[in-house]
Formats: structure tokens, C-alpha cells, sequence
């Protein structure tokens, strides 16, 4: 977890606080395929896997090398099969996108085993 504070305050009893609760630790969770894509009214060619669409206590998650990682292999394949397909970014089909990841080795599951 990579969370900074955006509020410090001293409370009444002088001591400091922060907005930023503590941290106990979440298990694996996914991320969307849309939070890497723009609507596609405002833009059909474009993948943005760093600054994605969330929340700031979920950026603070995501924004590992690890994840950056998976989500740059999500952008390239998905931008290859949008060009392969003469598709915008928002019609590839998630299910094929799905299937070569895996097949590339990327962990979409966390739960399945790995061949």
C-alpha cells in the first residue's frame, strides 16, 4: 500500500492526525477493463494504464509496479487486437482479451492454478 495523507490536522487533544486510516490489508482484487479506457465518445484509440479511473484510497493500491505491470500487458494486447480487429479500444471483446492474457501467462485469478 502507497497512501499519503491529503489532511493533517491537530486534534483537540494536541495530538496529529492523518486522513489516511491504517492499513490492515485487502486480498486480490481486479481491476476493470473500462477503468483503462476513456468513453468512447471522448476517444476510441486510447489506453491508459497508469493514471486509471479510481478512487484515491484504491489508487493507493494499485499504483505497485507489479499491477502498473499487468496493466501495461493489458493495454498492449488489448491495443493490438483493437488494430488486428479495426476496432476502438472499447470493443475488444473482454472474454478474448481474457483468454490470451492467460495464455500469456498473466495472472487474472488469483485463485487459479497456473499451468
Amino acid at each position: 500500500m502507497d497512501s499519503h495523507p491529503t489532511q493533517l490536522w491537530i486534534g483537540s487533544e494536541g495530538k496529529l492526525h492523518a486522513d489516511t486510516p491504517p492499513w490492515t490489508g485487502v486480498g486480490a482484487y481486479g481491476i476493470s477493463y473500462r477503468a483503462l479506457t476513456p468513453k468512447p465518445d471522448e476517444c476510441s484509440n486510447l489506453l491508459v494504464p497508469v493514471c486509471i479511473s479510481a478512487s484515491h484510497s484504491a489508487y493507493g493500491s494499485l499504483r505497485m509496479e507489479p499491477v502498473y505491470m499487468m496493466l501495461a500487458q493489458t493495454a498492449g494486447t488489448a491495443a493490438t487486437m483493437a488494430v488486428e480487429q479495426e476496432v476502438s479500444v472499447q470493443k475488444v471483446p473482454y472474454r478474448v482479451l481474457q483468454t490470451r492474457l492467460v495464455e500469456d501467462g498473466l495472472l487474472i485469478d488469483p485463485k487459479a492454478k497456473k499451468k
